[in-house]
Order: C-alpha cells, then sequence, then structure tokens
C-alpha cells in the first residue's frame, strides 16, 4: 500500500506547480514560447499500408534526427468521430505529425533546407508513387496553451 502511494505522488520530469493557478504545469516558460507545425496529410487509403511502412523504416528516422519531431501518428482503422459541420469527401487526415520550432523563422530555415537535402531525395525515392500518395498535405501552426 505505502508503494502505491509513492508512486501516486510521484511528479512526471517535466511537471511542476504553478503557484498562481495553484495547479501542474507541463511545460516550463521556454517550451510555451515555442511553435509547433501540426501536418495533416490525406494519403491515398490503397497506399496508406505502403506508406506507414516507408514512413517507419526510412522517413521517421530520418526526420527525427534532423527536425525536432514530436510525434508522428497513422490512422489505426477505427473511423473517425466527428460532431459539427460535415467533412470534405477526403475526411480525417490518415497521418499526422507535429515538428516543434522556435520560431516561424527557423521554421522557414530548416524545412525547405531538409527536404531538399540529397539524402532526403534518396529516401523519398523509395517511396512507390512519390507525391501522388498524398491527396491533401496541411501545416497548421499553434502555442500551447498550458
Amino acid at each position: 500500500m505505502a508503494r502505491r502511494a509513492c508512486r501516486r505522488n510521484r511528479r512526471r520530469p517535466n511537471m511542476a506547480q504553478d503557484p498562481e493557478r495553484g495547479r501542474p504545469v507541463f511545460m516550463g516558460e521556454a517550451e510555451r514560447a515555442m511553435l509547433f507545425e501540426i501536418r495533416n496529410y490525406h494519403i491515398k487509403p490503397d497506399r496508406l499500408a505502403a506508406y506507414s511502412h516507408w514512413a517507419k523504416t526510412r522517413a521517421i528516422p530520418h526526420l527525427a534526427q534532423k527536425l525536432d519531431v514530436v510525434g508522428f501518428w497513422i490512422a489505426s482503422g477505427e473511423p473517425s468521430q466527428i460532431t459539427g459541420e460535415p467533412m470534405d469527401a477526403l475526411g480525417s487526415a490518415n497521418v499526422t505529425w507535429i515538428l516543434r520550432w522556435r520560431d516561424m523563422a527557423q521554421r522557414d530555415e530548416t524545412l525547405p533546407r531538409t527536404f531538399s537535402a540529397p539524402v532526403w531525395e534518396e529516401i523519398f525515392s523509395h517511396l512507390e508513387g512519390g507525391l501522388d500518395n498524398y491527396q491533401r498535405m496541411e501545416s497548421k501552426f499553434a502555442e500551447t496553451a498550458v
């Protein structure tokens, strides 16, 4: 029983108490000032399995070395749950990944350089169908609210 209580009271490494609000916060001021890029891709459904394999074995390992990749998600096959206005014919994105940037200037310098490098061109050449796999690519930018 004492062991369980100890685990429950343990703080996450990036968690601190906010004295003004009296509640935990999960990021410091520096992280809150960061810019997050949320990239949503609509990959052709019949190409998603091949894209997923390519992303996991080639793209993600390389991108994680070059960029601050927060996470990379590929649709699980479970149907999306949508409320409100109906979506367009493409529906929800089936690939989402998030990058963390210091600011837009860093993003605008780093991302084009990463995607135009010969090593990326070689990696991308292994994605059968290349850009034809993408029905839509979206990027939006956000700052954290906590």
